[in-house]
Formats: structure tokens, C-alpha cells, sequence
């Protein structure tokens, strides 16, 4: 393969960079002297899917990655309604939830939610998945990322001056890892930094390699 059309599903500049950031890799992973990158956002109301999925759902672990196939969905229907030719195409979409007490945690709906999952997170460790789909030769491939994050014991005044100058409402968990040098919300992690951020890209890469 020559030329690759790389096409990621998202509204989510994290993603967005991550996926620009890596470009050579996929090249030398999928044999590509040239990879054309689009960004398509998914068309999906993210919180009426909530009662969709979690209705059924067995293992509350597997939301992210339920969630990703949904996207993956509506993404190809997006591109075929539009006679887009998916040759030579690779479509990525990805979501990640935090995990903790057995309970999902997505974006906040606004800053006193957000406030409700630090004082939650304080002095615990949480479960951050991502849930990743890629199109590829005509197939899909889904799998999951989990890494650990610990946070320090959060005084509410340290809350408080974060949220309003942090902007966490579009983030899982409402923090921002990348963000976090600034306040040293978090004390440790284990796993992928890139899965924490919102795009597992290690796994992904992995899953190419075993697919190519």
C-alpha cells in the first residue's frame, strides 16, 4: 500500500494531536509512503446512548468499548451516505471512562458534578478505559486500554481554585492529566499515558501490527 486515507473519529483535539503526533508510525506500520489524515465527528448524542447501553450491560468495564463500536457505526454510515470510497482506508474512534466503586464516570454535565467526582477521586485509585474501534481491510477490530490513576488527598479549597481555572467539562473524570503539572492533582499511575489523556495509542499501534 502506497498511499493511506486515515480518517479518526472524534471531536476530541487530545485525540486529534495524538493522532497527528504519530503519523510516521502508521506509515511504517501499514508500509504507507502517504497518509492523508481527516477528523469526522460522530453524530451520536452521548448521554441517550447511556440508557441504549447501559440497560444491558453486563460488565460495567466494557462501556468504553461498547461505546467506541457505536461510534465506529455512525462514522462508516457517515462516509457511506457521503459515496466516500474506503479503499486504502483506516478509521479510528475512541472513548474512555473512569471507572471507580463500580461506577461510570464520563464528562461532567457542569462544574458542581465536576467538583462531586474529585472530592470522589481524593486520595483513591480509579480505573481509566479506553475503548478503541479501527476499520481496516474491509473488517473491525475492537479491543480495550486500562491504566491506574491514584489522586492525593484533595482539600476542597484546592478543588475549587482547579475547576475554574482548569477546563475539564469536555474530560472524563473532569481532570485533565496533561494539565496536571500545574496542580498535582495526581500522585501516581500505572499504564499508558496517552490511554489517560483519551487515545490508547500504544494498543492501537499493537492491534495494527497483528492485523497487518
Amino acid at each position: 500500500m502506497n498511499k493511506l486515507q486515515l480518517i479518526l473519529g472524534s471531536s476530541s483535539p487530545r485525540r486529534k494531536e495524538i493522532i497527528k503526533s504519530s503519523l510516521n508510525k502508521f506509515k511504517e506500520i501499514l508500509n504507507a509512503n502517504d497518509i492523508t489524515l481527516s477528523i469526522i465527528s460522530p453524530t451520536l448524542d452521548e448521554r441517550e446512548l447511556d440508557q441504549i447501553i447501559l440497560k444491558d450491560l453486563i460488565n460495567i468495564e466494557d462501556y468504553p468499548l461498547i461505546l467506541s463500536k457505536y461510534k465506529m457505526d455512525n462514522i462508516l454510515d457517515i462516509l457511506k451516505n457521503n459515496n466516500v470510497n474506503l479503499a486504502n482506508t483506516l478509521i479510528i474512534t475512541s472513548d474512555t471512562s473512569i471507572i471507580f466503586n463500580n461506577k461510570i464516570y464520563g464528562k461532567p454535565k457542569d462544574k458542581k458534578e465536576n467538583i462531586t467526582f474529585l472530592k470522589e477521586f481524593s486520595s483513591s485509585t480509579q480505573k481509566v478505559i479506553s475503548g478503541f474501534s479501527i476499520y481496516y481491510n474491509n473488517s473491525i477490530y475492537s479491543s480495550k486500554s486500562i491504566s491506574l490513576v491514584t489522586f492525593n488527598k484533595l482539600e476542597d479549597s484546592k478543588i475549587n481554585e482547579y475547576i475554574e481555572k482548569i477546563p475539564t467539562l469536555d474530560k472524563a473524570g473532569g481532570y485533565s492529566y496533561q494539565d496536571d503539572y500545574k496542580f498535582h492533582l495526581i500522585n501516581n499511575f500505572k499504564g499508558s499515558t496517552f490511554n489517560i489523556i483519551g487515545l490508547p495509542l500504544e494498543d492501537i499501534l499493537d492491534k495494527l501490527k497483528d492485523i497487518n
